[in-house]
Parts: C-alpha cells; structure tokens; sequence
C-alpha cells in the first residue's frame, strides 16, 4: 500500500557548515564546504523523495559494452503513488527518459538501496569548481520525513563508482515495469487557467479550448501602480497542440500531492487549473519538488498564455 505525504514539514537536524576551502568566485577556483552535522547514519524508516544524478563521462571503466555515461534517478510522492524520472545516456549517443507515476510504494526498495551505496558516507559535502564548462558529477538528494537527508554534491568529479551506476539503473529499470497510474489526458481539458501573484501585482490567463481544436486566451495583468490590462486573442490548432503535449509528456495531471520547494515561496504563488468534459478539474502548482525538466512544463505553459505575442 502507497503511503502519502500529509504535507507536514519534518523537524529540521541541525546543520555546521565548516568552510574547507573557497576560491570567491574565481574561474578555475573551488569552493569546498562540509556539514560537520550531517548524520553519517540515517535512523528513519520513512524516505518520500529520492534524488541521484551525475555524469560519468570522466569516469574509466574497462570492458563495458553499452556503457551509461550519465544517469538521473528521481522518486517522489504524489496524491496518486510515486512519481518516477529515469533518465541515462549510453555510449554518448543521448539521453532518453521514462517517467511514470507508480502505484505501488517503492521507497522501502530505495531506503534499502540508499544503504547499500553508502550515500550517508558521503553526507554534507559540497564540491563546486567554478567555470567548467558542463557538469562533470552530479548531486545526491534524498531526505526522510524525519527530517533526516542526505546531500552531497560534486560539479568536477563522479559521484560514485560504476557499480553504484549498475545499483542504480537495475532498480529504476525494474521498478517502472510495475503498475502505472492512469492519468486523465489534455485531450480531454476544455480550459487551462493560469494565475500568479506576487506583492501588489498580478497576471492571469484563462485558454478556452474549442471542439475544433483552436482556442481563445484571455489575459488580464497588473503591475504595482499601473492600471490593469486586459487583452484577448485566438490560439491556433498548432499552438494548443504544443500545451497538450506539454502537459501529457510531463504528467502534469498527476502533479498534485508533490512537495513544494522551500524557495517557491518567493517567487509568489501560481498556479494551473486544467477543466475538463465531464467538468472534473485538477490544479497543480508552481515550484514542486519535481527533476528540472519536468517541472519547466509549468513555465511553458505560463509563456504561452502570458506572453504578449
């Protein structure tokens, strides 16, 4: 049985950021940081999210036929079970993905597959070398409902050994052969609202989609003291064809239930609600605790309704 996140915020450990070294910026230079009080042993039985990336171009390895150059591993919980990101690279040839939401609960496998790689060794270090011209390593992410995480990081170097990657990928591969939720389709939304509002400011935009296929978006906008604007204009076929794809590709109607960064509150509060024909609607929300290229699916769609042209 899936668990749900409830949404509660965990108690926060405590964290001493011992500085090992910093270049101030200067290309070339490395900035080297260690939480002296990141637990090197996590005690909770209770993970919801799940992050492992990094690149492997730099790492030699002998022998391997179809070898992954790169690898992104993402699991968090959602209203509907775990949404799942697998995303590699074999032999440099580019990367594919798969993403699903799971019914069944694989965090048990993954708390057990944490343990396995030793991540917690690893915990509270933050490597950055400044002016590299890609990331060459990657990030580990993965925090507890005890509030309890591990994140360690590194933009020059892998992150881990093949074995690791090996670990990683036969666990992901495996688990999206597993039962995957059912999501209602964008062929099936008949208005797409957006709204965003910020301190003494504004913007909205509501997308009535036709039966042919075509649409109409209404926007209406204010900025501090300027009066509020109001504009409306037809969408072509092509144009709504973009932002249902967007949404089926990215699962956005399966976004609800998804933790929100801490940092989105900042950017104020927006969201999107999708209509649908039988008049059910679903709203999902700016800011998720989503892999960076499925959470950009939410800005496209704000570009396309708010944009001026």
């Amino acid at each position: 049985m899936r668990r749900v996140y409830d949404g509660h915020k965990p108690r926060r450990f405590t964290e001493n950021i011992m500085v090992i070294q910093s270049a101030g910026n200067m290309c070339g230079g490395t900035d080297e940081t260690l939480n002296t009080a990141a637990p090197k042993e996590i005690e909770s039985g209770e993970m919801f999210l799940f992050s492992v990336n990094t690149s492997l171009n730099t790492l030699v390895v002998e022998g391997v036929k179809n070898r992954i150059m790169y690898i992104n591993t993402y699991a968090v919980i959602c209203d509907r079970g775990v949404f799942v990101y697998y995303e590699k690279d074999e032999n440099g040839i580019g990367k594919t993905r798969d993403i699903a939401i799971l019914k069944d609960d694989i965090f048990p496998g993954l708390i057990q597959l944490a343990k396995e790689c030793g991540f917690a060794k690893r915990n509270g270090r933050s490597h950055y070398t400044h002016g590299l011209p890609e990331n060459f390593g990657g990030t580990v992410d993965i925090r507890y409902e005890s509030g309890e995480k591990i994140h360690f990081s590194d933009n020059q170097s892998p992150l881990f050994g093949y074995e690791t990657v090996l670990k990683l990928a036969s666990f992901f591969e495996e688990a999206l052969k597993g039962e995957r939720a059912q999501l209602p389709k964008a062929k099936d939304i008949t208005s797409v609202y957006f709204e965003r509002e910020r301190s003494e400011s504004f913007s909205r935009a509501l997308l009535t989609i036709n039966e042919d296929g075509t649409g109409i978006n209404k926007k209406t906008s204010k900025y501090k003291e300027y009066p509020v604007n109001e504009s409306e204009k037809a969408v072509d076929a092509e144009c709504i064809g973009k932002i249902r794809k967007n949404i089926d590709d990215n699962l956005m109607t399966g976004w609800t239930g998804v933790l929100k960064r801490e940092y989105s509150v900042l950017t104020g509060r927006a969201d999107i609600t999708f209509t649908f024909r039988d008049g059910s609607v679903i709203t999902v929300s700016d800011g998720l605790e989503l892999p960076y290229n499925v959470g950009g699916a939410f800005f496209n769609i704000e570009l396309e309704l708010t944009s001026p042209n």
